[in-house]
């Protein structure tokens, strides 16, 4: 194996530094640590899906190494900014809490110190953040991220991450098959196991979404209840021709739906539903999608089932189904805002969920309107 990967797996070169970045006077070597990152992402993600894959994990999966946060992006760079713009101070999770929450609203203690433990602790999963005593600082890594554009980041995660018991293990499973994440959740009550599925998608998403870009196979990693483990939807053999947009509907993930009706690769049809106990009258031109993440809530949850209709044309203030070139936003449920046709220079994707900011989209990010919402089915349930 090669003897950067080996290291990196390791954290040689970032344990080094980030024990000496405690000493008063140490002056962070910038350079060195800009060659060491690039150096990462020239190798190939092919290598470091190999390394997980043939070795074994030693260190069990424990709750603390599941994550819990309310936004990606603050668990990222939003820690790194913070604690930068306040030099680097070492902070409590109270005052990281505190810190991060930013709507001028009122809230206890308690409440600021799980917020801000939940999110230091993403940070930490990405080898952003470490602890000494009660209080958090930024390591290495976490001065150099903000530095980053979005691609390199993205490459950076995808790779620390996988230094991460949990997704260690659930990688090195999902090289050889399809995997359901709520069986490599020890310790954790189904309920907790559920809500924090959330947070672990969207870890995977970036490790997933890293293979896509690097053309590395994966199978399909996701979360089924104990209830729902049981596959929810027939094959076409089952259901038989006459029942195809009659009484069922072709149910896909976001991904593969953009890729059969962008793309023309319908490889990853799940199966179908019959969703005529849902009151929808199927049309041809239907389908459903699993929603992905809480940036719509409160009208769609994460795992919901959504009935969409197939459109490439961009309708103002209409939640639809949109792919993209931009890293942030590949495959989303989004609300299209500030349209003007004929003009397709850029529009706006808002989500319902006001923790997440609005996303400008521009002719460089190659939008695809791939669906406009019919219907939120929900959690299925036989």
């Amino acid at each position: 194996m090669d003897e950067l990967i080996e290291g990196f797996f390791e954290r040689d070169l970032e344990n080094d530094i980030n024990d000496k970045m405690f000493n008063y006077n140490y002056s962070l070597p910038m350079d060195e640590l800009e060659q060491y990152v690039l150096s990462l992402m020239a190798k190939p993600y092919s290598q470091f899906i190999e390394y997980v894959s043939t070795r074994y994990c030693f260190k069990s999966i424990t709750t603390s190494e599941i994550p819990q946060i309310s936004s990606y992006e603050l668990a990222t760079l939003g820690i790194c900014e913070t604690l930068i713009n306040l030099n680097d101070p070492g902070l409590e999770c109270t005052d990281i809490g505190i810190q991060l929450y930013t709507d001028g609203k009122e809230r206890t203690d308690g409440a600021c110190f799980k917020y801000g433990e939940n999110h230091v602790k993403g940070a930490l999963f990405h080898g952003l953040t470490q602890c000494s005593g009660n209080k958090w600082f930024l390591t290495c890594l976490g001065r150099i991220y903000p530095q980053l554009d979005g691609e390199m980041r993205q490459f950076l995660s995808a790779r620390t991450l996988l230094r991460n018991p949990f997704f260690h293990i659930v990688i090195s499973e999902a090289v050889k098959r399809d995997v359901n994440i709520r069986n490599y959740m020890p310790g954790l009550s189904e309920s907790t196991k559920t809500r924090r599925s959330s947070s672990c998608m969207h870890f995977l998403n970036v490790i997933t979404k890293q293979c896509e870009i690097e053309n590395v196979p994966i199978h399909n990693i996701g979360y089924l209840s104990v209830t729902a483990e049981k596959r929810m939807w027939q094959p076409v053999e089952e259901i038989g021709n006459n029942a195809m947009f009659r009484t069922h509907l072709p149910v896909y993930s976001i991904r593969a739906a953009c890729g059969a009706f962008n793309h023309n690769d319908s490889n990853d049809l799940e199966g179908w539903l019959d969703v005529s106990k849902f009151g929808v009258k199927p049309q041809k031109d239907m389908f459903i999608v699993h929603a992905e993440g809480n940036s719509m809530e409160p009208k769609i949850h994460d795992g919901d089932l959504c009935v969409f209709r197939y459109t490439n044309a961009i309708e103002d203030g209409e939640i639809m189904l949109v792919e993209s070139n931009n890293i942030e936003c590949q495959h989303v449920i989004k609300i299209v805002r500030n349209f003007e046709p004929p003009r397709y220079e850029s529009f706006t994707l808002h989500s319902l969920n006001s923790e997440y900011s609005d996303i400008i989209l521009t002719e460089e990010d190659n939008p695809r309107i791939t669906g406009s919402l019919v219907n939120v089915l929900g959690q299925y349930k036989d």
